[in-house]
């Protein structure tokens, strides 16, 4: 599996993921999905479905315009988020296949909203596995109306794990304005 990141909007990140077997791609959060499907066709991709966080403009603001784009894509996110332009729900411990090697698992991540999801991307065996974690981890107390106390008092509502994974992909760049958050930490 190949991750490529694209740049959105001023200060967030969609993310390509590709089965290099078949070439087959899935986007992370296509908020400028002409963006998206320039890069995958740039690394010879073919996009075959959207992993969507979580229901806020700036991470699902792009699905309808990239279900027009792609005809028949599938549109996955958290069935409690109310998702703009999903196709398919999903919830806790759902598995997703993008094709012949890459194995997505859904994590309900209720931190930044109620049915936040973070999704858990394998490959073959060897390869590092990725989380891609949307807004989760953002707990910072500047420009947003939520706390940092809020959001993790949130995620600890409902127990949740993550595996243990060296990428951990968060998908903002609010360090430009805030110090903080783009990582991908490997």
């Amino acid at each position: 599996m190949k991750i490529h990141h694209v740049a959105c909007l001023d200060d967030n990140y969609s993310y390509l993921i590709i089965d290099e077997s078949t070439k087959e791609a899935a986007v992370v959060d296509p908020v400028e999905p002409e963006k998206v499907l320039k890069a995958a066709q740039e690394h010879g991709a073919q996009v075959k479905l959207v992993l969507t966080t979580h229901h806020h403009w700036d991470h699902a603001g792009g699905n309808e315009k990239i279900k027009q784009l792609v005809p028949g894509i599938k549109v996955y996110g958290g069935s409690v988020d109310n998702v703009k332009g999903c196709t398919d729900k999903v919830d806790n411990g759902d598995k997703i296949s993008l094709g012949a090697d890459t194995q997505i698992l859904s994590l309900h991540t209720p931190c930044h909203t109620k049915g936040h999801i973070s999704y858990y991307v394998t490959s073959k065996e060897g390869e590092e596995p990725a989380v891609f974690t949307g807004d989760t981890l953002v707990s910072y107390e500047r420009s947003f109306s939520f706390s940092a106390t809020k959001n993790i008092s949130r995620c600890q509502e409902k127990p949740f794990r993550v595996p243990i994974s060296k990428s951990l992909i968060c998908l903002n760049a609010l360090c430009r304005r805030n110090e903080l958050l783009y990582c991908t930490m490997k």
